[in-house]
């Protein structure tokens, strides 16, 4: 059987190239059978089927038969598989859960957990969306360019290691620009290309595919999943087509996404559909960098509303803002000012002080604590939330400003209770000589007749007194708690149990009151928490470093026990 398909060569209008059916492979791909087809088309029998071909409708008698969506990397025919419309169209009667159910954590969230480091997030991407495979002697999905604006070499491989098991083909291409190009579509038809926006802004990322079909207000595309994720939403657009670039491995569209005109809702093994009714919620993120001496500058971006790949993407684009304005290989140290605006919460505001011996880099920025927030929250187990935007501000100052705890002492070994004690920090200033500061810290009169453990430790590596969140809330002013890395905190642990009950933490309770607040027929009881006073300090350094010891708090004197009583 003979017929023809239709894609974007160059432009934006489609047009026709010749096929042939070649056989049919029962069973091929994800229980699904494959049309066979073959091209004499002189543009494909030089560049073979196409990176962004993928989707382009087959038409047999007339008649819509699948989406060209299958070929072989190294190929040297134009041979590609036809994913069958039927498979496509199937998923138009999926059900919604609708934007506000997805993307959130399916297992409880506990409030100590560590935050997760965008290094060790983009590792576990393979097993939480489908992977695909890249074998070269297998007929696999077509891969789905991801043309990318506004990044440098180094931050393209960062961004290809990122995406490589789905697929996905990271290259340059055009960036989108904020006013629309006067002549450009507004609307999809068969054949004409379909941009899924990943990034827009200064820097730009989009994959570029084929539409198949239109129902209404829902387009058919690919022929095959971009990241296998299910029912998701991700901004779409309609293209420009710049050219073809025929490779000896996989050809490729490259090109620039036009106008946004709807949204992804479904990410299946037979396509994707997108509905040109609905818009997706994006995210602007704004990166400020004031290196020493210099203007500021600053990239401004949308990203995807999603709880993996989002807080990836800004890592990436971190490392770009980075590679960009301060490249420097010098000791830095950094003030991170980030602002994160939740709707309906108050926003949560950090600053993190970073030092660095070889340079500032996106590794820095993308693991501070806006953006490892704004992980948190997108993973939250409680409800939707929408993020109105995230705004880092970056200020370098290129000389030493890190400072090594070495030691502390106190004044005695026994200390008195109803008292302020000097302790007594030595430092090392990076560079420097050794250097003494004392921090003040009160000794409560409860602690009376108890052997405590003091321990002095940098504001950043001090864990905050958390309970496990009741509610979206609790879980949201948890994120705000925590020290600064310019500051020592001194801890001073007892013996004395409290407990963390629906979300707050209530400390030194009797017995009696605390085998009330745990009730043996309750599975809903108060989690047991010792007492802790802590008296933190600012200074003028990064601090890094812990030291400990273990003191005895003497008996109160009888005559303050008789004042007290009295």
């Amino acid at each position: 059987m003979t017929g023809y398909g239709l894609t974007v060569f160059s432009g934006q209008k489609p047009e026709r190239f010749p096929i042939r059916v070649v056989g049919v492979l029962p069973k091929h791909t994800s229980l699904m059978d494959i049309i066979l087809v073959e091209s004499d088309d002189p543009r494909l029998k030089h560049a073979g089927i196409v990176a962004g071909m993928s989707g382009s409708p087959i038409y047999i008698d007339g008649k819509l038969v699948g989406a060209l969506s299958l070929g072989w990397a190294f190929a040297k025919d134009a041979l590609g598989g036809v994913t069958p419309i039927e498979y496509m169209a199937a998923d138009l009667s999926r059900p919604l859960r609708g934007r506000d159910y997805n993307h959130l954590a399916s297992q409880t969230s506990v409030a100590e957990r560590p935050l997760s480091p965008i290094a060790e997030l983009h590792k576990r991407l393979p097993t939480t969306l489908g992977s695909l495979s890249t074998g070269t002697d297998a007929l696999q999905p077509v891969a789905v360019p991801l043309l990318v604006s506004g990044l440098s070499e180094p931050t393209m491989a960062v961004l290809r290691d990122a995406m490589s098991p789905y697929g996905i083909q990271v290259t340059p291409g055009g960036g989108t620009g904020s006013v629309p190009v006067a002549s450009a579509p507004r609307t999809f038809e068969p054949g004409g290309a379909i941009a899924v926006e990943l990034v827009r802004g200064d820097v730009s990322m989009q994959s570029i595919g084929t539409v198949t079909a239109i129902d209404g207000n829902r387009v058919l595309a690919f022929g095959h999943p971009m990241l296998n994720a299910g029912e998701t939403y991700f901004p779409v657009a309609t293209a420009e087509i710049t050219a073809f670039m025929p490779s000896l491995v996989s050809s490729f569209k490259f090109g620039h996404s036009l106008v946004p005109v709807g949204a992804l809702i479904q990410d299946r093994s037979a396509g994707i559909i997108a509905d040109t009714s609905l818009r997706a919620q994006t995210i602007p993120v704004t990166f400020a960098i004031s290196p020493l001496g210099q203007p500021s500058r600053t990239l401004r971006t949308e990203l995807i509303s999603h709880k993996l790949l989002t807080p990836v993407l800004v890592g990436v684009v971190a490392v770009q803002a980075v590679n960009v304005i301060a490249s420097d290989v010098a000791e830095v140290a950094v003030r991170v000012d980030s602002t994160l605006q939740v709707t309906g919460h108050p926003p949560l505001s950090q600053t993190d002080y970073l030092f660095s011996t070889d340079g500032y880099s996106g590794k820095m920025l993308s693991n501070s604590m806006g953006v490892r927030q704004l992980q948190e929250i997108l993973s939250n187990p409680f409800g939707p939330v929408h993020i109105e935007k995230l705004d880092l501000k970056v200020e370098l100052l290129f000389k030493s400003q890190v400072a090594d705890l070495v030691s502390f002492a106190l004044p005695s070994d026994e200390l008195e209770p109803g008292t302020t004690v000097p302790i007594r920090v030595a430092i090392r200033p990076f560079g420097q000589p050794l250097s003494f500061l004392t921090i003040p810290v009160e000794v409560s009169r409860a602690l009376a007749g108890q052997t405590v453990k003091i321990e002095v430790q940098a504001g950043s590596q001090v864990k905050p007194e958390l309970a496990p969140p009741d509610n979206l809330t609790d879980f949201i002013d948890n994120l705000r708690k925590g020290f600064s890395a310019k500051s020592l905190v001194v801890t001073m642990t007892t013996g004395d149990e409290g407990v963390n009950l629906r979300g707050k933490i209530v400390p030194s309770l009797p017995a009696s009151v605390l085998a009330t607040l745990r009730p043996g027929a309750n599975s809903r009881r108060g989690e047991v928490q010792k007492r802790i006073y802590r008296t933190p300090q600012d200074v003028d350094w990064v601090m890094q470093g812990k030291q400990e010891l273990t003191v005895q708090i003497k008996e109160l004197r009888e005559d303050t026990r008789i004042t007290t009583t009295r």
